[in-house]
């Protein structure tokens, strides 16, 4: 048994996240399951040699395939990679394998993805700024982050905050672009 105690904050503290990347290193797991081992491996070294070819030096991919217990129920395939900077970032991309596509393709998919994100300098990737809209709605004072990329889910989860709570929100940039976004929150207390 495990037993553990939270206690929760007071509130949130705003959010501040634009620096330029300067990236240190790029770091990956490249999985499959009830597939043969090449398939981890080719997915894994396609990504390392996309990478190493955008100038990229530090690059390191686990390959890793799930077997027994671990296994999944059908055969598939996966990429992650994600970025460690030398300041706050959370920057990563994925791809899944499906039938018929080639395993290099996989990890070219997962691999330019990261490198589009990066060649924008901005901090947060597209995935990750949809989630951080609730809490930077909810943080007391002035929250503001760069996104690589402004997408429909990200202007979604704006809106929805907007109703929900009376933060403001203003966002510099179009859709599919990098963008700013800074929000004024509502200062939610415990």
């Amino acid at each position: 048994m495990v037993s553990v105690r939270i206690t929760p904050v007071e509130g949130l503290e705003p959010l501040r996240i634009e620096g330029e990347v300067r990236v240190k290193r790029i770091r990956g797991v490249s999985l499959c399951g009830r597939l043969p081992a090449h398939v981890a491996e080719r997915q894994a070294g396609s990504a390392e040699r996309l990478l190493r070819e955008a100038g990229y030096r530090d690059v390191e991919i686990r390959r890793e395939v799930l077997r027994g217990e671990r296994a999944p129920l059908s055969p598939g395939s996966l990429i992650c990679l994600w970025v460690e900077s030398e300041e706050p970032s959370y920057l990563g991309s994925d791809a899944l394998g499906e039938k018929g596509k080639p395993a290099e393709e996989v990890g070219r998919e997962a691999a330019k993805l990261l490198v589009r994100q990066l060649r924008t300098g901005a901090p947060v990737d597209l995935h990750t700024a949809d989630n951080l809209i609730l809490w930077c709605s909810l943080a007391d004072g002035e929250s503001l982050f760069r996104t690589s990329e402004l997408t429909l889910h990200t202007l979604t989860a704006i809106r929805l905050a907007e109703m929900i709570t009376e933060a403001r929100f203003v966002v510099k940039g179009s859709l599919g672009e990098p963008t700013l976004i800074r929000c004024q929150g509502v200062g939610l207390r415990r």
